[in-house]
């Protein structure tokens, strides 16, 4: 039980810390840009993705990818 307790505080201390620090999710450092890193996902589009099957079987919704269940593929 302690270990969870603990466990937990540091999830959210470091969560704070992120964001106190402001770190954004899905985004690349200068030096990676630099170095030819691409990013999987922008949070914002499927810019880049090659959808197989039914082309409305993923959307974009608040910075996540969801499969919405639609089509095969």
């Amino acid at each position: 039980m302690r270990s969870i307790i603990v466990l937990g505080v540091a999830g959210i201390w470091l969560a704070l810390a992120g964001w106190a620090l402001g770190d954004k999710p899905n985004q690349l450092s200068e030096q990676e840009m630099k170095d030819g890193w691409q990013l999987l996902f922008n949070g914002e589009s499927l810019k880049g993705w090659e959808i197989q099957g039914t082309p409305d079987s993923w959307t974009v919704e608040e910075g996540t990818l969801h499969c919405t269940g639609k089509g095969g593929g």
